[in-house]
Formats: structure tokens, sequence, C-alpha cells
């Protein structure tokens, strides 16, 4: 004869609240696992949008300049670039171009007398690449209006936020693909303030308020700017 062993009520409540906690936080689990992979993708999408924008307003400066995107993206690089990055191999690395490619084109502008080649006072090995008055004028401005305008209709703190935010995800890139940012030279980790002159950290060279605006092959993302030793 088999007999049926009932539970106490209080066990069969416990157990019953178990199951219902168990369920309600597997749930809440995997629901804040959809949105933070929800929320993962979405940013995505907008740095694309973004990024698929500039590149459009690029084009666009190209053709009404008579220039193929890459000549113009050239042209604006050697205007930005630092006294560190104005070789034919850290334009390659700003362009994800092979050197052969990068070559072809640099021959072009120069027939067209729009950038300068010298041969490195200190090295004569290096070659550094210049923006000759002409080449300049092809340029025109810099930052597109709409750009500026868009960004001075931020708040300042959400401004201050997106920069931070932008500036961190770039140091992540950065630190995962182990690629150059080629960021401006004051925002670097190796940047020195100083009162009358900056410095590099990293080369150990003073450096004048327009090296500071500079975009540099060598540029690292900081990890915390209050951390950044400043010259007296």
């Amino acid at each position: 004869m088999t007999t049926n062993v009932v539970k106490p009520t209080f066990m069969f409540r416990i157990e019953t609240f178990i199951s219902v906690v168990s369920t309600l936080f597997f749930v809440n689990f995997i629901s804040n696992r959809y949105h933070h992979a929800m929320n993962e993708d979405r940013l995505h999408t907008l740095l694309v949008c973004i990024a698929r924008a500039l590149q459009s307003e690029q084009r666009q400066h190209a053709v009404s300049a008579g220039l193929l995107p890459v000549q113009w993206t050239i042209l604006s690089y050697l205007r930005d670039a630092n006294r560190y990055s104005n070789t034919p191999q850290a334009l390659a690395e700003f362009l994800a171009l092979t050197k052969g490619t990068v070559s072809q084109s640099l021959k072009l502008l120069e027939s067209h007398g729009w950038i300068s080649r010298a041969t490195d006072a200190a090295d004569r090995r290096i070659v550094r690449l210049g923006l000759t008055e002409t080449g300049r004028a092809q340029l025109g401005g810099t930052a597109s209006s709409e750009w500026v305008s868009a960004i001075a209709q931020m708040p300042r703190a959400q401004h201050a936020a997106a920069e931070t935010a932008l500036a961190q995800l770039l140091g992540e890139w950065q630190q995962t693909r182990r690629g150059r940012t080629f960021g401006v030279c004051r925002s670097c980790r190796h940047f020195q303030a100083g009162r009358m002159e900056h410095r590099c950290g990293l080369t150990g060279e003073a450096l004048s308020e327009e090296d500071s605006g500079k975009i540099c092959r060598e540029h690292e993302e900081p990890v915390d700017r209050s951390d950044q030793p400043a010259l007296a």
C-alpha cells in the first residue's frame, strides 16, 4: 500500500517562494543581458551613422575641389599632422593603405604642386611631407558648419559627457586592436602642459601651442587626465 507524504504547508510555501524568486531572477538576468546587448548595438549603429555622414561630407568636399576622396584626405592630413607624423609611413598607417598605393597619390599631388617633400635635417633617411599654400587652398575651410552648429546646440554637460565617452571608447579600441588613434596632441597621455611651453613626455621635446593642436601618430588616450603632470 502506497502512502502519500503530505508536505507541511509552510514547506510548500517556501519552495514555491524560492521557485518564483529564481524564475524572476533568471528573467531579470536575461532581460538585462538583452537590453545591454541592444544598447551596445544601438551605440555601434550611431557611430556607423556618424562615420558615414563624415565620409559623405569628405567625398563632397573632394568632388567640389576636383579631387579624389583619398587625395583630399591626404591634403587634410598633412595640414593637421605634427612633425612626428608627416612621413609617408605615418600617412599610410593613417589611411590604412600600403605605402605603394599612397606613393602613387603623393606623386600626383606633388605634380600639381600641392605637397612638398624634404629630407629630414637630423636623419636623412626620413622624408618629410608638407602642404604647400596651393594645396592648402584646395581644402578651403576645416570643420563643416553644420557639425559645428550641431555641437554648439548641445548643452555643456552633454557635450563634456559625449567627449569623455568617445575618448574612452577610442582608448579602449586602441588597447584592444593595438591601433593608432592619431588624436590631437594636447589630448594625449604624454602631453605635459606648461605656462611658457609644453612638452612631449614620450620624446622629451618641447611643444609649441601650435604643435599641441596637431594630430600625432604617437597619440595615446589617457586613462585619467587628472594624472597628467604639468610643467612649471
